[in-house]
């Protein structure tokens, strides 16, 4: 015969309390990869160094371009480093969001360019891909679409 507490067995009681504590170290989990992510965003939005990119970048790292040429990881920074963004501009996060899937997690958000008047002169669409190896996190992937400033401003009060 199950002892039974308040009409639930015991049996249950103790399941149910297993199960939370086992799904709280995932979550806790996910929470730190999440943040550790969005640092290394957080970093890469305003890096031109070779050493920050060498270290953001895993060494199969791809970048497709509008040119219709795929970037590998040395020619990523070879670009970054000879092409620095001028000092008026200012990129930033409009938005960010991390979605962790165990070693691998995927990183979509807009960033916009103000110039030195806080006018904002561009905004991009974009998704990275990164990959838990050696316990660091690294980008294998990264893509961007640019967004015309006049169709945003139009749909902007677009609510789906």
């Amino acid at each position: 015969m199950r002892r039974r507490l308040g009409g639930v067995s015991i049996g249950l009681a103790v399941a149910f309390v297993v199960l939370v504590l086992c799904a709280h170290p995932a979550a806790a989990q996910t929470a730190r990869d999440s943040t550790a992510i969005v640092a290394i965003e957080h970093q890469w939005i305003g890096s031109h160094d070779s050493l920050t990119l060498d270290h953001i970048l895993a060494p199969d790292f791809q970048h497709p371009v509008s040119a219709g040429v795929v970037l590998d990881k040395a020619s990523h920074i070879a670009w970054m480093v000879a092409h620095p963004a001028p000092p008026t501009l200012h990129p930033r996060f409009a938005s960010l969001n991390v979605r962790i899937y165990g070693d691998a997690a995927v990183a979509t958000g807009i960033v916009a360019t103000t110039d030195q008047s806080g006018r904002e002169v561009s905004r991009n669409m974009f998704t990275d891909v990164f990959v838990r190896r050696h316990g660091r996190w690294q980008a294998v992937n990264a893509e961007e679409t640019p967004v015309a400033l006049s169709s945003f401003r139009e749909s902007a009060s677009y609510s789906p």
